[in-house]
């Protein structure tokens, strides 16, 4: 069966032409019940490719609506992504992460931003990669020329973002990195809920929280880093102002552009401050906070804007006097 086959053609590729039993198997393992009738078959035949058919499938309400990801354990498999010029691990478990990327259409508005925003054969730093949407992206952008650190101390997730690499032939432009980042050396507890459909969820974690827990080493970034750095995409769930803490001399020397995240919750619990300190932190190295929201986005902040009704948002860290691109 084709739907999930791992496969780095043209799309007009011979056999990545769609056919009748494609079509069947899509509506089988995606939305567990046989198609309605020959016309809906018929129907689906005209988008094509595979690559379509898995697309509109996923995209489609009634997927959406039954969750049927919940059908599975933790399930890996290799599937295209980046229209088909990498292919990534996902677990079919995971329903956010690896179901953006599945639909090959994760986190849209900050893929578009990093690729609006970063030089070609730059360097670039990918923390908390995760199984490495963005580590992708940027190596695209990096090519041969550029390089990509990425970090993921959660163990299971850095085998597949390992394995994803590999996979790819990416060795010599990402350097991958299977410890965290904080303000000084340490070995904490990373916890995340167990069977949780969400695994980059993870975060720096306290006694008695009832989570599932790994040790993990912790260094300073200016300890592990030398080369002049252009773009930094952060995600931490909440230690980013003690990463940025441990990186004080990268972030003076090379002022790169910062996509970042606010969440108020977690920057209390992990970093012990609230999101206007964390700004004023980031004000004090030379750098202004913009938002990276449908509606919002460039709209310039110094605490959480509450008026967005969302929980967590987006951020760009912007060097005093550069210019950035939004939408």
């Amino acid at each position: 069966m084709k739907l999930f086959q791992s496969r780095r053609q043209p799309a007009d590729a011979k056999d990545d032409a769609l056919t009748r039993q494609d079509v069947i198997d899509g509506f089988r393992w995606i939305l567990g019940r046989e198609p309605e009738s020959e016309e809906t078959i018929n129907a689906h035949l005209g988008l094509g490719t595979v690559a379509e058919l898995r697309r509109v499938l996923l995209a489609s309400k009634e997927f959406s609506n039954t969750n049927k990801f919940f059908r599975f354990a933790e399930k890996w498999i290799l599937c295209p992504v980046y229209g088909g010029q990498y292919e990534m691990w996902l677990d079919l478990h995971d329903l956010y992460v690896s179901y953006g990327c599945l639909i090959d259409n994760y986190e849209p508005l900050e893929t578009a931003f990093i690729k609006a925003n970063t030089p070609a054969g730059g360097r670039f730093l990918d923390i908390g990669a995760n199984i490495g949407w963005h580590t992708l992206g940027l190596a695209r952008i990096a090519g041969t020329q550029g390089r990509v650190y990425s970090f993921e101390p959660r163990s299971p997730t850095n085998a597949y973002l390992r394995r994803t690499i590999e996979q790819n032939g990416l060795g010599d432009v990402v350097k991958g990195h299977d410890f965290g980042l904080w303000s000084e050396d340490a070995t904490l507890d990373l916890g995340w809920q167990q069977d949780t459909v969400n695994p980059g969820n993870s975060y720096i974690a306290h006694a008695g929280e009832g989570l599932t827990t790994q040790k993990i080493d912790l260094k300073r970034l200016d300890d592990v880093m030398d080369d002049k750095i252009d773009f930094i995409k952060i995600d931490v769930e909440g230690a980013e102002p003690k990463v940025f803490e441990g990186a004080r001399r990268l972030i003076e020397t090379s002022r790169p552009l910062i996509l970042a995240e606010l969440n108020p919750d977690q920057l209390r619990s992990v970093s012990g401050v609230t999101s206007a300190q964390f700004i004023r932190q980031m004000a004090a190295f030379g750098y202004e906070c913009r938002v990276l929201e449908p509606g919002h986005e460039g709209k310039l902040v110094t605490d959480f804007p509450t008026e967005i009704g969302r929980e967590l948002i987006n951020v760009v860290f912007v060097p005093n006097g550069k210019s950035v691109t939004f939408g």
